[in-house]
């Protein structure tokens, strides 16, 4: 053969090569035709629907106790029996010998009836507080930034569903699962914000009366507006 003719084959030779390198297959790659690509659309996670926010202004009730008690092991026990009873959800809790604590939170509706059973165990109310926390804001923050990602996701939904480019497919479903945890993370986040409204947290801690530096006189032994 002559150095022509084999110059002219190894010139097709790489535009061949290259056209193969470029669009993985000799003939244009689509997702939607190839049964390994719509396997791998199909395995990908649902999308979960966002969570429902109450209308208007979003504001989380938070009331925090610290009593002195002469059993917190005991104490921790009732006030967990107490709340449950009510309906609530026990958050969290600790007990040993010196210190103690339980997180409810609870209906708002039986906000007040949970407090005068609580005035019921028996010890010192140390302190009180009452507290309201507007987060209206951050919710919307939260919102604005799941719109801007869901829109993302639909053009890049769009676009990728029809690529001729395998590698450009493939790194999609990567980012999509990404996309995926994000969207899920600003759910639980609003989530988390709007069980704050709906329902009040309750905070009690406890100490024990048999530490003669815990009953100090001191302001506000107050509870829910009435002496306990």
């Amino acid at each position: 053969m002559s150095r022509t003719r084999i110059g002219s084959a190894l010139v097709f030779l790489f535009a061949s090569t290259g056209a193969c390198v470029g669009h993985g297959d000799t003939e244009a790659w689509t997702p939607d035709q190839t049964s390994q690509a719509s396997a791998a659309t199909a395995a990908l996670r649902p999308r979960t629907p966002a969570p429902t926010i109450p209308a208007g202004r979003l504001v989380g009730a938070y009331h925090n106790v610290e009593i002195a008690v002469p059993d917190i092991v005991r104490s921790v026990d009732a006030i967990r029996t107490m709340a449950t009873e009510m309906g609530g959800e026990i958050v969290g809790s600790n007990a040993d010998a010196a210190n103690g604590s339980v997180t409810i939170a609870l209906d708002p509706q039986v906000t007040e009836r949970f407090a005068h059973a609580l005035s019921r165990v028996p010890g010192t109310v140390i302190r009180s507080s009452n507290n309201v926390n507007d987060i209206s804001q951050a919710v919307g923050q939260l919102q604005e930034r799941l719109a801007k990602l869901e829109l993302a996701e639909a053009e890049m939904d769009r676009l990728m569903r029809a690529t001729a480019d395998r590698t450009s497919f493939e790194a999609w479903l990567v980012q999509r699962e990404l996309s995926t945890r994000e969207r899920d993370s600003l759910h639980n986040q609003i989530t988390s914000y709007v069980q704050q409204v709906r329902r009040t947290q309750f905070s009690v801690t406890l100490r024990s009366a048999s530490d003669p530096a815990v009953l100090q006189p001191t302001e506000g032994r107050h509870f829910f507006g009435g002496e306990h």
